[in-house]
């Protein structure tokens, strides 16, 4: 796993970088979720073995710091991508991202549509604000949603 150190937040966004041939794939999670867990096994399906693919954690996810000064919405996301994206001089990238990593990816394509080929989303929320889903686990502090907001969340989502 490799690291980028953000100026804007001052944070470590973890990634990986899957070597390969063609287009570069940016893959991004969802809420609660890692690209470092989710994509790996992925990369191995025909249709992407061999290809060039960057896994990053955004920032509070995975293996990426978790700043207290960050806002976390998808165009803070997006800034600290394009950040890293720069950086790496990425050109021509084909950009994923499922659920919160597509509004992120939407994000991203807007700020730099220069450097993004493609843009392919699963379940996002094409709204600001977050889907109602979203914006109910998002209304819990931490330590409450710790101590009961998962379980109540689950139980929710049962009854329905």
């Amino acid at each position: 796993m490799k690291s980028h150190t953000l100026t804007e937040p001052a944070a470590y966004l973890r990634h990986h970088d899957i070597p390969g041939h063609g287009a570069p794939l940016l893959m991004l999670h969802g809420l609660g979720c890692a690209s470092s867990f989710d994509y790996p096994r992925l990369l191995a399906e025909p249709g992407l073995a061999g290809r060039r693919a960057l896994l990053v954690d955004l920032l509070g996810h995975g293996f990426s710091d978790k700043p207290e000064d960050f806002s976390y919405t998808p165009r803070a996301q997006a800034q600290a991508l394009a950040q890293w994206i720069e950086h790496l001089d990425l050109r021509g990238l084909d950009l994923f991202g499922h659920s919160m990593g597509g509004s992120v990816a939407i994000e991203l394509a807007t700020l730099l549509p220069d450097r993004v080929r493609r843009l392919a989303v699963a379940e996002p929320n094409l709204g600001n604000g977050g889907g109602t889903y979203s914006r109910a686990i998002a209304a819990w502090s931490e330590a409450d949603y710790v101590a009961r907001g998962h379980k109540e969340s689950i139980q929710a989502f049962r009854a329905d």
